[in-house]
Parts: C-alpha cells; structure tokens; sequence
C-alpha cells in the first residue's frame, strides 16, 4: 500500500526530465605535400539518455464533496532530449592519404506513468493522467579532402529510441469532469546526415588494389558499438569503402494501458489517447568525387558513393486488457462517461519547410527587437 494524498482544491504530480546536449569534434590539414601522407580524422560520441517516471501506489484524492468547481488530480511525466551531433574532417593536402569524420550517437527517451492495481484516483473535477517525451536529434559528418587524396569518408551511425508509456490499473472517479490519460511521444527533428567529399580522387585504386575495410573497421569499434543494439560489425563490412554513409535505427512508440479489471468513471467525458508524432524525419547521404586519373586507354577514372540504410519503427497503441465476468457483478471492467473516446494514432509530419519558414521568422522577429 502507498501513500495517502488528499487536497481541498489540486493535487499535482509531476517528474520532468531534460537533456539538451552539443557535441561537435573537427580537424583541418593544411600543410601541402608533395608526396602521399598525412591523416585527418574528426570523430564525435554521443550517449545521452533522459528519463521521467511517476509511479503511483497510494490513493489520491482531490476536492470536497458537493463543490465541483474545483478538485483536480494531474499526474504528469515529462522528458525532453535533444542532441546536435557534428564531426568534421577536413584537409587541403593534395596528397593526403586519408580524410574521415564519423559520429557515432545513442540517444534514448523515456517518459513512464505506473498507478497500480492497489492505488485509487478520486477527483470532484477532473482527472488528467498523462506521460509525455519530446525528441530533437540531429547529427552531421563531414569529410572533405584535396585533389589527389587517397580517400574521404563520411559515417553517420545514430541509433535513436523514444517511448512514452501510462498504465492504469486502479479504479479512478470524477464527479463533474473529465478523465484523459494519454501516452504522447512527439519527435522534433530525426536528422541523420553524411557529406564526403573527395578532390581528384584515388579512391578507386585504393578499392581496386586493396578492397578497403576502411568503413567496417569504424563499425567494429568496440568504443563505438559496445553500447548498440544491432550487429554493426557485419552491416559496416557490406558498405566496404563509400563516400558517406548513414546508419539510422531506433523505434519510435507510445502506449496507453488499461488493466483488467478496472472501473473508470468520469462525470462527463473519458478520453484515452496514444499517439507518436515524427514531424521531420531527414536522411542524407551525400558523396562527391572528381577524378583527373587517366587510364591506359584514355578514359577517365572516378568512384564515389553515398549510401543510406535505415530502419525505424514507429507504434502506437491503446490496450484495454481482458476483465473477468462474474455472474453476479457483471463484467470487470467497466469504462463510463457522457462520451468515451479511444484513440491511437501514428503520423509522420514533413515539416522541413515550415521550420524553415519559422527559423526566418524568428531571425526578423530577433531582428526588430534588438
């Protein structure tokens, strides 16, 4: 048994949690060379996490009796994260052997709501029960080289995971008002982006002569990969050795969770929602290479790739589990209001212009006011 909170007018709990990090890595080269040599390589990790949770085991309970214009219980979880990850490498030796930028980024957000079966919520007003994460991740590589160097390569490895999640397993009562529990996860910004981009490149000798690993030995890295899920090793060695590269995965869901047997009376509407909103996801791989290289036939030599591989998984979902029947009481769980609305939705919003058109916005609003 928990604790027992009991208010005249508003009952109020709440956890927030915020992460809201930079991270940024770069190099330059700028001795020229005559000869074949010299290294660049800008690398930047990220693992950042945020985490709200309320758990609730106890009876709340909110008003007087017979007053219903006031006596409101808000139970809220709240986590935000956001992450600007950027590593740059960039040499003007025209004879560079190699020239990388890699970031590499776990990023986790979580937002949990737990009121158990031996809890109880009673309100003269209103009840909103809600858990709530908001995301913003955007990572950058770049690597840039001068006209005869052996190799540029671009990676971007980001594994992105976000979960909102409310469950109710206890009876819970309104007099007058509403009750609304909801799970909502809501992603800002998923951008992934890689640019390599290579002068007159030997980037096809180098892979003709030597059939580079380049690529699966930054996937291998232990430092890197030890704290990810998939099997990085085994995808980064099917990339061999390409321009730029971006490695996106994560799953994206919301859930709102009724238990079995459970009464849920609301004086005027019960609203049960889920949702998982992606208003901007974007995904780029950009390689760019010019050849001076000549062939004994005349012909012109130049190879550059950018490659994507991506998967992310996006849920939503409302459940309202089985109740027991019994012949006497009836059914075990009963959900009551002058209007009961059940909603789950998914949705991925591209809103790049409209954050575009906002950004201006802002600038000439910042403008005027300074």
């Amino acid at each position: 048994q928990g604790a027992v909170l009991t208010a005249k007018n508003d009952l109020k709990l709440k956890a927030v949690s915020k992460s809201d990090v930079i991270v940024g890595a770069s190099t330059s080269l700028a001795k020229i060379r005559q000869s074949p040599g010299g290294i660049s390589a800008g690398a930047a990790y990220a693992d950042v996490r945020s985490e709200a949770n309320v758990t609730v085991n106890g009876s709340l309970a909110a008003g007087t009796a017979g007053d219903t214009s006031k006596g409101t219980v808000s139970v809220n979880a709240e986590s935000m994260n956001y992450l600007d990850g950027t590593a740059a490498s960039k040499t003007a030796n025209d004879n560079a052997i190699l020239c990388t930028g890699a970031v590499v980024a776990n990023v986790r957000n979580d937002a949990n709501i737990r009121i158990s079966n031996t809890a109880s919520v009673n309100a003269q007003k209103s009840v909103t029960v809600k858990s709530d994460t908001v995301s913003d991740v955007s990572t950058t590589a770049i690597a840039e080289t001068g006209n005869d160097s052996y190799a540029g390569v671009a990676v971007n490895v980001t594994e992105f995971s976000s979960n909102a999640a409310t469950s109710i397993a206890c009876n819970m009562t309104t007099v007058a008002g509403n009750i609304d529990a909801s799970a909502n996860n809501l992603i800002l910004q998923n951008r992934s982006t890689a640019k390599g981009s290579v002068g007159y490149t030997k980037i096809s000798q180098a892979l003709a002569n030597v059939e580079s690993n380049l690529v699966a030995s930054i996937f291998s890295l232990t430092k890197f990969t030890g704290k990810f899920t998939g099997n990085l090793e085994a995808t980064g060695s099917k990339f061999k050795a390409a321009g730029a590269i971006v490695y996106s995965q994560g799953t994206h869901g919301s859930k709102l969770d009724i238990g079995s047997n459970v009464k849920i009376t609301a004086g005027d509407k019960l609203i049960l929602k889920s949702s998982t909103v992606v208003q901007d996801l974007f995904m780029q791989a950009d390689s760019t290479a010019r050849s001076k290289m000549t062939k004994a036939d005349g012909t012109k030599v130049s190879v550059s790739a950018g490659i994507i591989y991506s998967d992310v998984a996006q849920t939503s979902e409302v459940r309202i589990a089985d109740a027991i029947y019994d012949g006497t009481t009836g059914n075990g769980t009963v959900l009551t209001g002058t209007s009961v609305q059940i909603d789950s939705t998914t949705r991925i919003e591209y809103n790049r212009v409209l954050r575009m058109i906002q950004a201006v916005e802002d600038a000439v609003a910042q403008l005027k006011s300074s």
